[in-house]
């Protein structure tokens, strides 16, 4: 994902798409995109929240045991009975492909049969959602 969007482009100091030396200044394109991200979060969420969010993201599992006490995510869906979409992107490295087909046949195995999977090549990634509503927006719309 970061490899097709940004690559090693470096910005440009004179608005020209000539390079010029900038110091200490960003000099790639992902750095300046990565600044100015955090810079966005820092302006709108309490410092705290990412702990909280990263805490709660570490704790967090659909899964329940089964009938022999194991882990299964078949048995954490069972009550999950209503239509579902499950959107995979490639190159999202928070919640990669295969993770999403899983949960998809697991909702299947848990007996919903409303469940449709659809997968995006976006060179997104995770940002998929927000910055590619072209690609994202038939998936849903049409389910």
């Amino acid at each position: 994902e970061w490899q097709e969007r940004f690559g090693q482009s470096r910005k440009t100091a004179d608005g020209t798409g000539n390079w010029m030396a900038l110091g200490l200044e960003h000099e790639f394109e992902i750095e300046h995109y990565l600044a100015h991200q955090g810079q966005k979060w820092v302006n709108n969420y309490d410092p705290n929240s990412m702990l909280w969010i990263s805490k709660a993201m570490d704790g967090f599992s659909m899964e329940a045991p089964d009938k022999d006490g194991r882990m299964s995510l078949v048995e954490g869906l069972k009550k999950a009975m209503m239509p579902a979409l499950v959107i995979g992107v490639q190159h999202d490295v928070l919640f990669p492909v295969w993770q999403q087909k899983e949960i998809a046949d697991s909702l299947r195995a848990a007996g919903n049969k409303g469940v449709v999977y659809y997968e995006l090549d976006s060179v997104f990634g995770h940002d998929s959602f927000l910055l590619d509503a072209v690609s994202i927006g038939p998936a849903v719309k049409g389910h």
